[in-house]
């Protein structure tokens, strides 16, 4: 498949494909995991509607919404952690804690229960955004 060359946050300088599809970028500022329109298809409607769509790519945020596509794409795991020095055995639950933090409500919405403590910070985050 043919790599991506931008992104939302600029022209890509770094890619990776992590599986069919799935891709690892960063631009001079900033970066995520893009997943092309086919390999979308083994995404849940939950994670689809969280992706940005640009340029035939629904496009996730490396910070706080990578985490979505990775966790319903296990096979990407061992790429997505390389660096990282977490077990294995860590990786899932890592994840959890990431979506628990940043995306609870994805999450709930497809039925599975956030670790308490980050559920706690997000609900925290949801009401000061609320406030504004």
């Amino acid at each position: 498949m043919t790599q991506p060359r931008y992104s939302m946050w600029g022209a890509v300088q770094h890619c990776e494909e992590w599986l069919e599809g799935v891709f690892s970028v960063s631009t001079a500022g900033h970066g995520g995991v893009l997943v092309a329109a086919e390999a979308a298809k083994m995404l849940s409607e939950v994670a689809r509607k969280r992706g940005v769509k640009m340029q035939g790519y629904l496009q996730y945020e490396e910070d706080c919404d990578w985490a979505i596509p990775v966790y319903e794409l296990p096979q990407t795991w061992k790429q997505a952690f390389r660096y990282s020095g977490l077990p294995e055995a860590q990786w899932g639950i890592h994840l959890r804690e990431t979506l628990s933090l940043w995306n609870a409500d994805y999450l709930l919405e497809r039925g599975i229960e956030p670790y308490q403590a980050q559920y706690e910070r997000w609900q925290e985050r949801q009401k000061i955004f609320e406030r504004r």
